[in-house]
């Protein structure tokens, strides 16, 4: 794709019928997660090559990931400490690890890269790895809106994400002999009528697919741990992040006892470690071993990045200190926390004064933990909208599109927007719109 040429195509024909902006709009109340009064009202169309090459780029990307992080050591302390990971103390935070052998085969098994279209092709600018992953939902049920349509190359045979998640709990459960009989946990924002919905679905996603799920509220976990002095399941799916069961009014304990008595809680811990930045950092900078095609490929999809740490650096032929660089091409470049994530802890240089911006950039050379990532500007997308009241139009939007890897294959893929006048930063968190992309036949 040349900077010249777009990936998105028309969307004039799913925009221009108001008798179905009205049946998606309530498709989408109907969806078990809160309604957005602003939403784009088809989904994000992309040419079929363009769409296939995201798919690819995401499926490559994990891979090369997956085996970087592998590299690091022969077990979690050693890949924990490689990353600059405080091992003692993170261990401590999170004792939800399973056995070793566990953490290496299944942690990159579900993933979420986030990529975007620039006018030099496409980027890789992060990846989530694990189970606590947003958008599972929003993909499958929008997914099944629009797969009929004629104009889009796309057919309802075509692997949804639960078909992934299913496919990942069925080999789990082969490999280890254990019964794929599955929790989805995902406290604590069980308590928001939109999530509990959304677990909801995915239990009966699981189920209709052979597998014996129920998704499981606080309450009711802490009654079975109670109750019963064996596993209540054998296996669980965590949909969120270890930090938030430590923040909520029960703590982490329910999740430990439940660890303790041998449920295998999936996505692996390890997972979080494979989605920290800094491990990005690594494959940019050449610090892993990758083959002369791995190079190409993290040379040509992923941008300039680097850890923050004082000491020269290169960039566009130029060497100096990582702070002057920093300081000297403010615009050129966004700070991101490796652990970071959601959006959060993201600071584009060409949106802070330069006093902001300097101590940012001391604050992340103090930190330690901090990456610096070549700013990306994104291809806008013009795209229609229509409003809950039922006016409609069009607008351009900066679009993140996040394809879902499991096991190594894409299982279809969810996008974020924000209004292309916007802040750099698209992400729900910043009020992005959650959507869909699909391949387009439309001209």
């Amino acid at each position: 794709m040349t900077s010249a040429s777009t990936p998105f195509t028309a969307n004039r024909v799913l925009a221009a019928e108001p008798a179905e902006q009205r049946l998606l709009r309530e498709h989408l109340r109907g969806m078990p997660f809160n309604w957005t009064p602003e939403w784009v009202s088809g989904p994000v169309l992309l040419a079929p090559a363009a769409y296939e090459e995201i798919c690819s780029v995401a499926v490559r990307t994990i891979r090369i990931l997956e085996k970087s992080f592998l590299s690091l050591g022969s077990n979690s302390p050693e890949r924990a400490r490689r990353l600059g990971v405080d091992w003692d103390a993170y261990r401590a935070a999170n004792p939800y690890f399973l056995s070793e052998d566990l953490e290496q085969r299944w942690s990159a098994a579900i993933a979420r890269p986030d990529l975007v279209f620039s006018g030099t092709g496409i980027k890789v600018l992060e990846a989530n790895i694990g189970s606590a992953l947003g958008g599972v939902v929003q993909c499958d049920l929008l997914r099944s809106f629009w797969e009929e349509r004629p104009e889009l190359a796309f057919s309802a045979s075509e692997p949804k994400v639960m078909d992934g998640v299913a496919r990942f709990m069925l080999e789990f459960s082969g490999a280890t002999g254990v019964a794929p009989r599955t929790a989805i946990l995902g406290l604590p924002e069980y308590y928001d009528p939109g999530m509990r919905g959304s677990y909801r679905f995915e239990a009966a996603a699981l189920r209709a697919r052979g597998i014996d799920a129920e998704a499981v509220d606080p309450d009711q976990l802490v009654a079975h741990l109670n109750a019963e002095s064996g596993l209540p399941w054998p296996v669980a799916l965590r949909r969120n992040r270890p930090a938030r069961w430590d923040k909520s009014s029960l703590g982490s304990g329910p999740l430990q006892r439940l660890v303790k008595r041998g449920c295998h809680v999936l996505c692996p811990q390890s997972s979080f470690l494979m989605a920290d930045k800094r491990l990005l950092a690594f494959v940019s900078a050449g610090l892993v071993q990758l083959d002369e095609h791995e190079q190409r490929f993290a040379g040509r999809y992923i941008p300039w990045t680097r850890l923050i740490r004082p000491g020269p650096v290169e960039y566009e032929g130029d060497v100096r200190p990582m702070e002057h660089l920093l300081l000297l091409r403010q615009s050129a470049f966004v700070l991101k926390r490796g652990p970071g994530h959601g959006g959060i802890e993201v600071i584009v240089g060409r949106e802070h004064t330069p006093s902001g911006w300097e101590s940012s950039v001391r604050a992340a050379l103090s930190g330690g933990d901090w990456i610096a990532q070549e700013f990306q500007d994104v291809m806008p997308a013009m795209l229609p909208v229509a409003t809950d009241c039922g006016s409609a139009g069009s607008r351009e939007f900066s679009v993140v599109l996040s394809p879902f890897v499991v096991l190594g294959r894409a299982y279809g893929c969810v996008t974020r927007s924000v209004k292309a006048e916007g802040g750099a930063v698209v992400s729900t968190t910043a009020g992005a719109m959650a959507n869909v992309a699909l391949p387009s036949t439309t001209a």
